[in-house]
């Protein structure tokens, strides 16, 4: 059996007086003897609030909000159009860099090279209901599909929206350039649809597009937009 360390051992200020070693002086503020060990608060960080939560783009021109933008308040303006234009939804809008791999016959790594090359941007697909007399879109579609597309090319803007006093503030600002209808879609019909409305949807495709954010690009875009063409508004 091992031999119990004396308690009159004056020499180690560190063991007790049952000879087992006294860990006290690790969190001398402690005054539990069952738990005299380090003190461990520093892994016990502060909860964090909820108003020091924010999104990540705080910095910006009207960025005042500290929750993500809803998506259900949109406009959207097409050039040489009259009148408005309901849409329901607008989806697919995006943007991708295609990549060339490479390997030099004399290389000593063992993995291939990549580097961006041509970029290529997805169809923007646009809702809207079917209204009494109202063709523009097919019509549009019609003079494309009738080999005028260069000259049916149109500028698409859209604008995410805040709803702020009554109001709308544009918040970001899409640009579809030299955009053209490739996709007209009719509405299905039922017969015992009694409560569905009749949903037409067109594809868009287009050139390419930029990105705005802030409240004066989104009230430039909103003023040169309402000049050139009809506002399509969603609320």
């Amino acid at each position: 059996m091992a031999k119990k360390v004396s308690s009159t051992n004056s020499g180690n200020l560190h063991l007790n007086s049952e000879g087992l070693g006294d860990l006290s002086h690790l969190n001398p503020t402690n005054k539990n003897p069952v738990s005299k060990i380090g003190d461990l608060s520093h892994l016990n960080p502060p909860a964090i609030a909820r108003h020091d939560i924010k999104q990540v783009n705080s910095g910006g021109v009207g960025a005042h909000n500290e929750w993500p933008l809803a998506k259900f308040s949109f406009e959207i303006s097409i050039g040489g159009f009259t009148g408005y234009v309901s849409f329901q939804g607008m989806d697919g809008m995006g943007a991708s860099i295609a990549t060339m791999k490479f390997r030099d016959g004399n290389s000593k790594n063992f993995y291939e090279q990549s580097r961006p090359t041509l970029t290529s941007f997805d169809p923007v697909t646009l809702k809207k209901g079917v209204f009494s007399g109202d063709t523009d879109l097919f019509d549009w579609f019609s003079n494309v599909s009738q080999g005028s597309m260069f000259s049916d090319m149109r500028t698409v803007t859209i604008h995410l929206s805040e709803l702020t006093g009554g109001g709308q503030t544009h918040m970001f600002t899409w640009t579809l350039e030299k955009a053209f209808i490739t996709k007209f879609t009719p509405s299905n019909l039922d017969g015992e649809a009694d409560s569905e409305l009749a949903i037409e949807e067109v594809e868009l495709t287009y050139q390419s597009f930029s990105m705005n954010a802030g409240f004066l690009d989104g009230l430039l875009g909103s003023l040169l937009g309402g000049a050139v063409g009809a506002v399509a508004k969603f609320l």
